[in-house]
């Protein structure tokens, strides 16, 4: 094989990926391991090429090291209160009343029973215990489950934490807390900290301007913590972000700027490489290995290295070899931000500058020399960047092209003066002078970027979208040549991915299904309704305590990570915030035709602002008014149940009486929107016979004891009732609802233990899948994708009955001509 650590790379991510996103054990594991090896034996005694083989065992491999990495010593005590001995790592929070550090929990207690333990835990500490790190301290708290995310795409802490090797969080209050002793941590990690603070303090006394000094501090330590969440914002809307990253550009400044003070003193090559190898080692070390610098260093080791033994370098070899060596390492590094921006950034300047500097049409070199590495990154990484900000910047490209050469400057600068501050400290303050004056310069091109407003909001990619731009950039580049008239088994592959993709496009532009997502909001009311071209929302959520904007962290995301940019309806039912004030930061992100209210009230606050950014975005706003009947498509038809314009006065005291209540009817199915309706407004619609058997309700009032009253339940006798509810203060939902709820025959999910809840309506059939579940079993997935697996089959057994019948053909042709 040309580039084997490629290949092997290939297989065992999708290993990673398949044995993360199945349920499997490990007695089943070794017996398809029994199966396999009689296939790899068969194999050898064949005499067949040991590539399969290989890919077969990586592959495997994958599997047993993510479920070795997955388990921990602590899943025992999940939710139990235990004592723990251990020394404090690292800060990762502080504020009063409340912080988080990371632990190294070395002792346990639990039942007077100590055991020995080597792991890290997230502590969260309740309260305003000063300690510090390196104490080792005694506490006793609950061991909790990181948080996982509830709504599919958004961010998962639980994973987070797996890509830092942490499963478990550590809840304590202060006084719980008992510091045993200071100063534990090793040599290494000492000076890993001193390392930091004295690089910190050096730039805060060479660059006068605080904020320029934060932003060296984050490029050269590669830690954000030191800028402020609006800096980030606005280096990642300029397409900047990758210049806070410790990476390539680093690990090359400070290797040749040592290579090139080496080579002055005319040491032996053998002793350059060495020192300079273990310089940059011990850097990556003190700034805590980001994987950027890893994947850096182990490229530039490998480098150096073949050098010595003057072997040549395959750059994509030895890039899956990195990517191997750290997913080996850490196989929850693949679902990492850092770890796919590092790689697909490098993959794409190796694979794809050289190709595109042949396209640019000019005569000069310097700038198809400027551009292709950028257009390069920028074209191999847009897919992953729209995945996870769903931002697109247009000058991006522009911000690159001007601020790159300064800001590697500036870096050069900022190295230089930590070594110059030693020796003069005077010479470093003027260099701090050109770096204050470069950032200075960079600050005003990058502000001037993100003002003049060329970014927009983005929706995710999906699977076939992903394969389908890929394919037009490697068809565009060269790298794939189509030849109509020459079958070979490269074109073959590619024509079966193409009709997959397109038959996969095709059933999802003319499927009819409906989809209703009662996302998960917290404390609060917010469902999605997809048709055929038709996207509505009920509600929007909101935070009813806190300053959480739950419409721009939770809605909005959700919305573009779903594929919905512009909204056709949103129904309010009422003006509380966990209802609708997420619709403030909504209305400026997505695309809103129509805002449906059931009711004025101008003393609300919520309701004057709904109306002012309605008017400010050109959004029309609806009254509705009971009987009346909103016609989606010919699938979807909204009817209004209450309230009634001339009747609102009778419920002002209690807005939750005035809650717009809809019925839903799809296809032959009927779902009721309820929000937050009490006993007296469900009286009215069971005495006014507005009611008839329905299939899912949305609970009222989050499954209060002031609703869901035994005749409105009897009388609507829904199937499935859907409880919007997180966690709070009031008791929601009342243990005697969910009785009543369960006396009747009734199935309950709630946000707050199901997540996101999905109800998919077809022409005869409803089915609710729950986001938190048990992960699919092979039999699930088969079962899901039986006639994807069927039809790849047929055309894989199809393709190799061509191939070889083309094979033949070519040698009888071969064997005419010879004849001839």
């Amino acid at each position: 094989m040309k580039r084997p650590f490629l290949v092997f790379l290939i297989s065992y991510m999708l290993g990673i990926l398949f044995f993360y996103n199945i349920k499997f054990q490990v007695k089943y594991l070794l017996i398809i391991i029994f199966i396999l090896a009689l296939i790899i034996m068969y194999l050898i005694i064949k005499n067949k090429q040991y590539v399969l083989i290989l890919l077969i065992i990586t592959f495997i491999i994958s599997g047993l090291i993510i479920k070795e990495k997955s388990e921990s010593k602590l899943c025992k005590y999940q939710n139990i209160e235990i004592k723990m001995e251990g020394i404090l790592l690292e800060t990762e929070y502080l504020s009063k009343g409340y912080s988080k550090y990371i632990m190294e929990v070395k002792k346990i207690y639990y039942n007077k029973i100590g055991y020995i333990l080597n792991e890290r835990v997230v502590l969260r500490v309740f309260g305003n215990k000063k300690v510090k790190i390196g104490d080792k301290i005694l506490a006793t708290g609950t061991v909790k489950i990181a948080e996982s995310n509830t709504n599919p795409k958004l961010f998962n802490y639980r994973l987070y934490l797996y890509t830092k090797d942490i499963f478990y969080t550590v809840e304590v209050r202060s006084e719980n807390i008992k510091v045993i002793s200071s100063n534990n941590l090793n040599y290494l990690q000492k000076n890993s900290i001193k390392f930091k603070e004295k690089t910190g303090y050096i730039f805060d006394k060479i660059i006068s301007k605080k904020r320029n000094a934060s932003i060296v501090k984050a490029m050269v330590l590669g830690d954000t913590k030191y800028i402020t969440d609006n800096d980030k914002n606005i280096f990642r809307e300029a397409g900047l972000a990758h210049i806070l990253a410790v990476s390539g550009l680093h690990i090359g400044i400070i290797g040749g700027a040592v290579a090139f003070l080496l080579k002055a003193l005319k040491l032996k090559l053998n002793l350059q490489v060495l020192i300079t190898l273990f310089i940059l080692w011990i850097y990556g070390y003190f700034i805590g290995f980001p994987i950027s610098t890893l994947r850096a260093l182990i490229m530039i080791t490998l480098l150096l290295l073949s050098k010595l033994i003057h072997r040549s370098y395959d750059p994509i070899n030895i890039l899956s070899f990195a990517a191997l060596v750290l997913l080996i390492y850490n196989p929850f590094w693949l679902f990492s931000i850092g770890f796919q921006l590092s790689f697909g950034a490098t993959y794409s300047i190796i694979l794809f500058t050289s190709k595109i500097k042949e396209k640019i049409p000019l005569s000069n070199d310097i700038i198809p020399e400027i551009l292709s590495p950028i257009l390069g990154v920028q074209m191999g990484l847009l897919p992953f960047l729209i995945y996870h900000f769903n931002k697109f910047s247009f000058l991006s490209i522009v911000s690159n092209i001007v601020v790159i050469p300064l800001i590697s400057i500036v870096l050069i600068l900022a190295f230089t003066a930590l070594i110059i501050f030693f020796i003069s400290a005077r010479l470093a303050i003027f260099l701090g002078f050109i770096i204050n004056t470069l950032l200075w310069v960079c600050n005003i091109i990058i502000s001037l970027i993100y003002k003049l407003g060329f970014t927009i909001d983005i929706v995710s990619f999906k699977i076939y979208e992903i394969f389908i731009y890929y394919l037009i950039v490697f068809i565009m580049l060269g790298f794939i040549k189509l030849k109509l008239y020459s079958y070979k088994v490269k074109k073959v592959i590619f024509i079966y991915y193409l009709v997959a993709i397109l038959l996969i496009f095709t059933n999802s532009y003319y499927c009819k299904n409906v989809y209703i997502d009662f996302i998960d909001v917290g404390q609060g009311d917010c469902t999605l309704i997809r048709g055929r071209g038709r996207d509505i929302l009920i509600d929007t959520g909101g935070t009813p305590f806190g300053n959480y904007d739950i419409g721009a962290n939770v809605v909005t995301p959700y919305l573009l990570k779903t594929g919905i940019k512009n909204i056709d309806g949103v129904f309010i039912s009422h003006y509380h915030e966990d209802h609708c004030e997420g619709v403030l930061s909504l209305i400026e992100r997505i695309s809103i035709d129509n805002i449906f209210l059931g009711y004025k009230n101008n003393k609300s606050p919520l309701y004057t602002e709904i109306l002012k950014k309605a008017k400010e975005n050109k959004v029309n706003i609806n009254y509705l008014n009971k009987g009346d009947i909103i016609k989606i498509d010919n699938n979807i038809k909204i009817k209004v149940l209450h309230p009634e314009i001339n009747n609102t006065r009778e419920y002002m005291e209690n807005e939750n009486n005035l809650s717009m209540v809809l019925l839903v009817s799809i296809n032959e199915y009927k779902v009721l929107f309820t929000g937050d309706i009490e006993s007296e407004v469900e009286k009215e619609l069971i005495n006014n016979k507005v009611y008839e058997n329905i299939d899912i309700m949305k609970a009222p009032h989050h499954g209060s004891n002031t609703s869901s009253i035994d005749k409105f339940v009897e009388k609507f006798n829904p199937k499935y009732v859907i409880i919007q509810v997180g966690k709070n203060k009031y008791g929601h939902p009342n243990k005697e609802v969910l009785s009543r709820y369960s006396s009747n025959g009734i199935k309950v999910f709630r946000n707050d233990k199901n997540g996101l809840v999905r109800v998919k309506v077809e022409k005869n059939n409803i089915n609710i899948t729950p986001f938190l579940k048990d992960k699919d079993t092979i039999n699930d997935i088969i079962n899901k994708y039986k006639i994807l697996i069927l039809v790849t089959l047929v055309f894989n057994l199809v393709s190799i009955y061509f191939i070889k019948s083309l094979r033949y053909n070519e040698k009888s042709e071969i064997v005419d001509n010879s004849k001839t």
